[in-house]
């Protein structure tokens, strides 16, 4: 990217809303990468909506967790002095706070750290079993984790490795999420894994960390037992934040007032409002709304105290894209279109960069497209023409073969003095030859279809920034108060 210089980096938060039916999945992805985006932007420093609303429950957490770090440090101590029981009471106690406030944890290298140090800590005291159990939960957290040489001695490093593999080993589990409201975003162990209601298959076996956020709605989060060949369920009830109806009507508004805007415009007084309301320099304020199997992505990035529109994008997505492809996209537009934006300080008078300009939305083409269509449509049709294709030519070609098979009967049943006889020979193997090549040729186009529609997965502007190792079928049954969510899925 190409940055402009400016004067420290500005706050902003991110408000998406979703547009009418079936909008809200796709605004949830939207809105996580659009953090995404900001976070890894230097101009920007990212706001967390629900605290700026009141989400006082996280407020606590931090306090907790302010505790819990203090205890990790004693535990270090004492570990280092020998004084291993100490240790390990100062160890568990840290651990206990930061099992009860998940929802608060964003980071987990603190909880993989304190694992590591009670595992060590029991081993030094002979007691390996207790230890690699700890070691093991770190493992199944952060499965690249390695242990640390200036705490695990050889035979240290060497429960270390047995416990890796003896969890290797072990059968896979998965996790089933859902969440009222829906349509939130879900971590495990910290890392993005969807959006809500979502299955997630191949856990490794052990404790996971699992949280549950939506803009507005205080965070949510639980430890997760997952045990391998079982499916283990959850289901979050997000509570409101203190001031989200304040919250939720002034981000409507504020949509209401930048659509149909452009850049340079004046924002309106309820993007005003909502800017003081979280307090931030700016707003990346987003529309989404479904236009039959496309999603229309609308972004606009407004100074606050300027009240006005630095910057107006327009997107369009297929509305069957992988969250992969999401992300690649969403990173792709906002580096293209909001890369050279000069943020202003203050009140500066003007409109912002080269002056306004109007963004023509009317022409804005999907960035996957196939022959004129979304290329996920596009290959649902190579699938069935050349399966189909391929089928026809196929029998085509057993129905060559048949008469030639025919012909070749009539040939041994006719005397070889008989006129007909050359005829029937000549024109069974014709047949034949063209039956068989009717044949193979149809075969290779069904299996070329086929594994054309398997193996492409095609990426909207770019290559898939990294590789999903996702795929099979899952079944799953989350129970609800008051009823029940059931859910199947087919991967590939």
């Amino acid at each position: 990217m190409v940055f402009s210089a400016v004067a420290g980096a500005k706050t902003v938060a991110t408000v998406v809303r979703g547009v009418g039916a079936g909008a809200d999945k796709p605004a949830s992805f939207v809105s996580h990468y659009l953090g995404v985006a900001v976070d890894e932007d230097p101009r920007f420093e990212k706001i967390d909506v629900s605290l700026r609303v009141g989400d006082y429950a996280e407020t606590r957490s931090g306090r907790a967790l302010e505790v819990a770090l203090e205890q990790v440090e004693k535990g270090r101590a004492a570990y280092e002095l020998l004084e291993l029981e100490p240790a390990v009471e100062f160890l568990n106690t840290a651990l206990n706070k930061y099992e009860r406030h998940a929802a608060a944890i964003t980071d987990l290298s603190r909880v993989t750290d304190v694992l590591m140090l009670l595992g060590a800590s029991q081993v030094l005291r002979g007691e390996d079993k207790i230890g690699a159990k700890w070691l093991a939960q770190a493992i199944a957290i952060s499965p690249g984790i390695e242990p640390d040489p200036h705490i695990f001695n050889a035979d240290m490093r060497q429960v270390f490795v047995d416990a890796s593999h003896r969890l290797e080993a072990r059968p896979k589990g998965s996790l089933s999420i859902s969440s009222t409201p829906s349509y939130a975003s879900v971590f495990i162990d910290g890392k993005f894994a969807g959006v809500t209601p979502m299955a997630v298959n191949d856990v490794v076996e052990g404790r996971h960390f699992l949280r549950v956020v939506k803009d507005g709605y205080c965070a949510w989060g639980q430890v997760v037992d997952v045990v391998g060949d079982a499916d283990a369920s959850q289901s979050a009830r997000l509570k409101p934040a203190t001031r989200f109806d304040e919250f939720d009507n002034w981000a409507d508004k504020a949509l209401n007032d930048v659509r149909d805007k452009d850049r340079g415009d004046r924002a309106g007084s309820a993007v005003a409002k909502l800017g003081e309301l979280l307090d931030v320099d700016n707003l990346l304020l987003s529309e989404v709304r479904l236009d039959g199997d496309r999603i229309e992505l609308i972004v606009a990035l407004v100074d606050v105290h300027d009240n006005r529109l630095l910057m107006v994008a327009a997107d369009k997505l297929s509305y069957d894209q992988s969250p992969d492809a999401y992300r690649d996209e969403i990173l792709t537009l906002f580096e293209i279109k909001f890369s050279e934006v000069r943020l202003q300080k203050g009140n500066e008078e003007g409109p912002p960069g080269d002056g306004p300009g109007p963004v023509d939305t009317s022409n804005v083409q999907p960035s996957g497209v196939c022959w004129g269509m979304p290329c996920a449509q596009f290959k649902t049709y190579v699938l069935g023409i050349g399966a189909g294709g391929g089928g026809v030519l196929t029998l085509l070609g057993m129905l060559f073969d048949y008469l030639a098979l025919t012909d070749h009967n009539e040939f041994l049943e006719t005397p070889q003095t008989s006129s007909n006889s050359s005829s029937l020979e000549s024109a069974g193997r014709t047949k034949a030859i063209v039956g068989d090549v009717l044949v193979g040729v149809g075969m290779a186009v069904a299996i070329a279809s086929v594994g054309y529609y398997l193996f492409w997965n095609p990426s909207p502007d770019q290559t898939v920034a990294f590789d999903r190792d996702e795929g099979g079928w899952s079944v799953s049954f989350v129970p609800l108060e008051g009823g029940a969510a059931f859910s199947a899925m087919l991967e590939f």
